[in-house]
């Protein structure tokens, strides 16, 4: 799936309108997910810093990758990161506090 939404967006990327939205743009993955008996979506994993980008220009890109993808419906989700709470034992290599946004509850109430 990671390998056809890649080489769809590739072929976007060469060769349409939205060839310079998505030059720096990339996924982190992809899955097929089963709604129906006859319908299945391909959910597309999104790093969090990017998704304003993607929102700015999801309808047209939606509408090309179903194109592409044979009729099946892309959704996009924000890949979200969760650090531990830093403890006294805890290895933290970059010595810096580990932000709000990044906190359990932080990500639980955004979702």
């Amino acid at each position: 799936v990671e390998q056809s939404v890649s080489q769809a967006l590739l072929d976007l990327e060469a060769n349409s309108d939205l060839s310079s939205a998505l030059r720096g743009l990339y996924f982190v993955g992809a899955e097929e997910v089963v709604i129906r008996d006859d319908k299945v979506a391909v959910v597309i994993h999104i790093p969090f810093p990017q998704q304003k980008i993607y929102h700015k220009i999801q309808g047209r890109l939606v509408r090309e990758l179903e194109k592409k993808l044979s009729g099946k419906h892309v959704i996009f989700l924000a890949k979200r990161r969760i650090l531990s709470k830093p403890t006294r034992h805890s290895r933290n290599l970059s010595k810096q506090k580990r932000p709000r946004s990044r906190t359990l509850t932080a990500v639980h109430e955004s979702i």
